[in-house]
């Protein structure tokens, strides 16, 4: 593949921005894709249901997502690491449940360590494997020092070649750590051989287009998040409902991770840091998340580079609950 200029996006906006608008690259990916599209592949929509994937990650790792901040124009990294991350909740949170082991007696001895052995197989992905994957093996980067990546590189990169945990990185005598230097030189030279065989060996099954506000939560009620990348740009604060309007351009990629019907919305996960945006918060979401209107997100979903995830082949039913606020 020839190298796709990306230098238009290397500049911050309110903080790094990343993702780069390639339609030809999209085709291309879906043209390889077993399931490329979303629709007429997914469960049944609920209209009522409510999923917080943001809690059942809280269940599983006792804290929140990695927020950041990201230090290069690494967002699609991001947005696909955290994808990969919750999908391991999920499929953590199945597993106790289907084992009676969501909740545990205190004086429970072997139950506790029954489910605490389960809850270990959650390893944090590291972002700089993702992007290094995505830019050189997917999308022809090599050698080019520019910022940023297609959202269809991610999804063919989390498919075909897989990723890393942080833990395997300090198992191969690297930090652990989250470096924007590694993410710049990786994303130039792409990952070290010698840690491909191990990416292979921790793939997403499937990735599909998501283009509606409609298949995105059904893909979320679910327990499939969906990594979001278009020029939406929003206000940083958010309104007394935990919304945040459509304000300015980003070439970004954040994570739709949570669904709501009082004011029918989705939950999106930002990868710069912490504290951004501010204003009121809602249904005891992240901190660096925001709520984004349907209109809104089928304006972002239109421009086809937006993708789910899951462990299996294909999208089965998964009955996934999770604590109301």
């Amino acid at each position: 593949m020839d190298i796709v200029s990306l230098d238009y996006i290397n500049s911050p906006g309110p903080s790094f921005l990343g993702w780069y608008d390639s339609p030809d690259s999209v085709d291309e990916q879906l043209a390889q894709m077993p399931i490329p599209l979303a629709q007429g592949n997914l469960p049944k929509l609920d209209e009522k249901k409510e999923v917080l994937l943001y809690e059942i990650v809280r269940q599983i790792i006792n804290m929140d997502l990695p927020a950041g901040p990201q230090g290069i124009g690494d967002c699609v990294s991001w947005g696909w690491s955290n994808l990969i991350n919750t999908v391991a909740c999920v499929q953590i949170s199945e597993s106790l449940k289907a084992q009676n082991l969501l909740t545990v007696a205190p004086d429970d001895i072997e139950g506790q360590l029954r489910r605490s052995a389960i809850i270990e197989e959650y390893q944090e992905a590291a972002t700089e494997v993702l992007y290094a994957l995505m830019r050189c093996e997917v999308g022809g980067q090599w050698g080019s020092r520019s910022d940023g990546a297609v959202g269809a590189w991610a999804a063919k990169a989390a498919t075909d070649f897989g990723s890393l945990s942080r833990p395997a990185l300090i198992k191969a005598g690297l930090s652990g750590t989250y470096d924007s230097k590694r993410a710049k030189d990786w994303g130039a030279k792409g990952l070290p051989d010698a840690l491909e065989p191990a990416a292979k060996q921790r793939i997403l099954k499937t990735t599909s287009l998501i283009q509606t506000f409609e298949e995105a939560v059904t893909s979320i009620q679910n327990g499939y998040p969906v990594a979001v990348c278009s020029n939406r740009g929003f206000t940083m604060t958010r309104d007394s409902q935990g919304f945040c309007l459509p304000d300015g351009t980003w070439y970004h990629c954040m994570l739709f991770f949570a669904n709501r019907w009082d004011r029918p919305g989705l939950c999106c996960k930002q990868s710069w840091g912490k504290t951004t945006p501010g204003g009121p918060l809602a249904k005891n979401q992240p901190t660096n998340t925001f709520w984004v209107d349907e209109k809104v997100v089928n304006y972002m979903l239109k421009q086809r580079d937006s993708f789910n995830g899951s462990n299996f082949q294909g999208y089965p039913a998964q009955d996934i609950v999770t604590w109301k606020h």
